[in-house]
């Protein structure tokens, strides 16, 4: 989360697209955890009625369809706080947590 911070300069709006269940299931997770404003959840961008044309633009590893999950997740949310001092460890935690399930 502090590499986003970096990169948009300590708030912004991240959007993440992507065919990994995992990754989009741990993300979710993080936006809870941290309770970070959470503007936009797609299970499925396909399946959705009212898309924004720039979603539906398969990237170049959508079409490799490298996770074979046949469907697009998107999270929309906002860095816009700062983070506990411990987020790191509290990170690593979830990935164990999420690993064993």
């Amino acid at each position: 989360m502090r590499l986003y911070q970096q990169i948009t300069g300590g708030s912004g709006i991240i959007n993440l697209k992507t065919d990994s269940p995992d990754l989009y299931s741990f993300t979710k997770n993080v936006v809870n955890l941290f309770n970070l404003p959470l503007l936009m959840n797609m299970d499925d961008i396909h399946a959705e009625t009212e898309v924004k044309n720039e979603l539906k633009i398969k990237t170049h590893y959508e079409k490799l369809d490298i996770a074979r999950s046949n469907r697009i997740h998107y999270l929309q949310f906002s860095l816009n706080k700062t983070f506990p001092a411990d987020a790191e460890e509290q990170l690593k935690q979830l990935l164990i947590e999420q690993e064993a399930d």
